[in-house]
């Protein structure tokens, strides 16, 4: 997230690789890390920007996880680790395979198909950014 013209939030959002819909950076847990440092890696491997990872999260959401051909979805719980002060990498692991986009929030959360990570955008403090 990054603040804009003093007091407007931007949300960053990525396209999923499968379905190209609009998520936030997240993933699978990650061997000897914890919640803010998984998170960092993913942010950064899927989109390329890397910033200030606040301990505490905002909240959690869930999903349905699509898991290949024939596959029944997998329920999955995310756990939301606010960023700020966010800069962004040329390049970086998934740049070809993912678009993204900075929105407004109301206008990012008008955009994921998740209610429960729309709610968590619409509520994000504006003075965590």
């Amino acid at each position: 997230m990054r603040v804009v013209n003093g007091d407007e939030l931007e949300i960053l959002l990525i396209t999923s690789r499968r379905t190209r819909r609009w998520v936030i950076p997240k993933g699978w847990p990650i061997p000897d890390m914890d919640g803010p440092q998984t998170a960092a890696v993913e942010a950064y491997e899927e989109a390329g920007i890397k910033g200030d990872l606040l301990p505490q999260p905002i909240g959690s959401y869930r999903y349905g996880k699509h898991m290949g051909a024939g596959g029944d979805d997998v329920p999955c719980e995310v756990t939301v680790f606010p960023m700020r002060s966010v800069t962004q990498s040329k390049d970086w692991p998934e740049r070809s395979k993912r678009r993204l986009q900075w929105f407004a929030r109301a206008q990012a959360a008008s955009q994921v198909e998740e209610e429960e990570l729309a709610d968590l955008i619409v509520n994000i403090p504006i003075s965590i950014a």
